[in-house]
């Protein structure tokens, strides 16, 4: 992510770019479909489909992001597993901080913090996946 690479290197980079963007967007359909399937189904309470619904995100994310945006495969979920759920973990905590510290202690509008979270959430998943998470090096 570098206007400083070569060429080739920078066409690789923006395909990356793509694929993350598919993957979430993937991610945050199987999130829909889980719940909306759960609440057609009623089976658990509305709370608990929320809980599945994000299990089910996360995973579809984490195979998303491992097999297809950084295709990294080669059974290393050992050490690349742990890494996305601490990613995943600090991101839905800084979430809800910010969201409860803007809302409740600065009054801003619970809309214009929903889409302020809606950018920077996966602005910062990208940054910490590709450099920390999924880095090569």
């Amino acid at each position: 992510m570098g206007a400083d690479l070569p060429t080739g290197a920078r066409r690789t980079e923006l395909a990356t770019l793509l694929r993350f963007c598919l993957v979430g967007g993937a991610s945050t359909l199987v999130f829909a479909a889980v719940s909306w399937l759960l609440i057609w189904l009623e089976l658990i309470p509305a709370a608990l489909v929320n809980v599945a619904a994000i299990v089910a995100g996360i995973a579809a994310s984490y195979a998303g992001h491992y097999y297809f945006t950084y295709r990294v495969g080669g059974g290393q979920h050992a050490f690349f597993g742990p890494r996305f759920f601490v990613v995943t973990a600090i991101l839905g905590t800084a979430s809800v901080a910010f969201t409860h510290v803007s809302v409740e202690n600065f009054r801003v509008s619970p809309y214009i913090v929903s889409v302020l979270v809606s950018i920077l959430y996966p602005v910062a998943s990208l940054l910490l996946h590709h450099f920390w998470t999924f880095a090569r090096s």
